[in-house]
């Protein structure tokens, strides 16, 4: 009998000590079972076990323990950028395909290495990364703990899908839940036709996906238009833009809809036009930038997208959103040209904005974009990068077309 693979998520979990990583693994697995899910979380301290033994050609007994040895090792690989090495990755992707013939979840609850993740992410597309945060505690630790979180911090260029902080009042088993249902809604759209599409602002994203959606029969999903809404509302409300509580509060319970025609409503309003004014554009690069209003709203993108075949454009859509998209596209143009084509599109609209006003808001939005923690505005390798400086968008549309047929 010949077995077949069936494509698990595998939940890469990272932090540090005391961060509640473990606790967030078993609330996860716990409630995937509950569900009648096969799932493993992956036996870390073996492959840890290992791993010491090949750097320190010392064998691991009951008084030297793995945790203890890389206590030792850690800030001194981290200093380094030496990562963990490719013996100890190679055990771990060698369980995974084994484990990946008869489990839907595999949970590896002690990552610490940015290359870690990225040859995991490479060999298993289906790959979620979790970060856990926990602030404001360490005085409540005794010195050997307190020594512990700093011995065993995690390699700064990392980057996470999720970001969870444990705070004192934070309920893991909730967030678990959220997780998975989050997760569930990501595989979704695996098997759908999905085109994503990020880029900087003013590259002609938004043009060529409606022009997309019309060529291709799609539905085209415009995922500004969703912080444009938490926005107005921040303004509707005259809520200060330094009050992330309330923000946040919004952006977990506003109700918004995007319709094929691309109208846009906002609880049940048509604000199409609205969310576009000047008043909206200062402010919505900051907003977009809090990391709860990020989570809430890339829920709602992915619950729009549903099932549906789909064109969406964005920041974070081919990195975040919907890193599964099967057709990932990065638009650029240089400066210049995306400040006169934001210019002319505001004149069209009867939105009164000076070319310097323009200039000077692009500069702004370009900066916040690429500095976000989570969802920043960011080139990979599995894109396809298209300059459109000099195109048509018929020119475009072109490009795109023999990829998607050719494919």
């Amino acid at each position: 009998m010949n077995f077949k693979s069936h494509n698990p998520t595998i939940i890469l979990i990272a932090g540090k000590a005391q961060s509640g990583k473990t606790t967030l693994a078993n609330y996860i697995k716990d409630n995937l079972e509950k569900e009648n899910k096969q799932v493993i979380l992956s036996p870390y301290t073996k492959y840890l076990k290992q791993y010491i033994e090949d750097i320190t050609e010392e064998k691991i007994t009951e008084k030297n323990k793995p945790r203890d040895l890389l206590q030792k090792l850690s800030s001194e690989l981290i200093k380094k950028k030496l990562g963990y090495n490719n013996l100890f990755i190679e055990r771990q992707i060698e369980d995974i395909n084994i484990y990946s013939y008869f489990k839907d979840y595999i949970i590896i609850p002690d990552v610490r290495f940015k290359n870690e993740i990225d040859i995991i992410k490479e060999k298993f597309n289906n790959t979620i990364s979790i970060k856990m945060e926990r602030k404001n505690f360490i005085s409540n630790l005794t010195k050997e703990q307190q020594n512990d979180i700093t011995e065993t911090s995690l390699d700064n260029e990392m980057d996470f899908d999720y970001i969870i902080e444990n705070n004192s009042n934070t309920d893991l088993n909730k967030e678990a839940i959220n997780l998975i249902q989050s997760i569930e809604e990501r595989r979704k759209t695996m098997n759908n036709i999905v085109i994503a599409i990020d880029g900087p602002c003013g590259s002609g994203k938004g043009t060529l996906a409606k022009a997309l959606a019309e060529k291709f029969n799609l539905v085209n999903i415009d995922t500004g238009a969703t912080y444009r809404c938490v926005a107005l509302k921040t303004l509707r409300e005259k809520i200060n833009i330094e009050d992330t509580d309330k923000i946040i509060k919004i952006a977990k319970n506003i109700r918004i809809d995007l319709k094929e025609d691309g109208t846009v409503l906002l609880d049940g309003e048509d604000v199409t036009k609205e969310i576009r004014s000047k008043e909206v554009t200062e402010i919505v690069s900051p907003i977009s930038s809090i990391i709860e209003v990020r989570e809430a709203l890339v829920d709602i993108q992915r619950k729009i997208a549903g099932n549906k075949n789909v064109v969406m454009e964005g920041r974070d859509i081919t990195t975040v959103v919907l890193p599964d998209a099967k057709y990932k596209f990065y638009l650029d143009a240089n400066l210049e040209c995306r400040i006169e084509r934001r210019f002319k599109e505001n004149q069209e609209k009867g939105i009164q904005m000076t070319y310097e006003e323009v200039k000077d808001n692009i500069e702004k939005r370009d900066y916040n974009d690429t500095h976000k923690k989570v969802g920043s505005l960011k080139r990979t390798e599995d894109q396809i990068y298209i300059d459109n400086t000099n195109l048509t968008i018929d020119e475009e549309i072109q490009i795109i077309e023999k990829i998607i047929k050719g494919d």
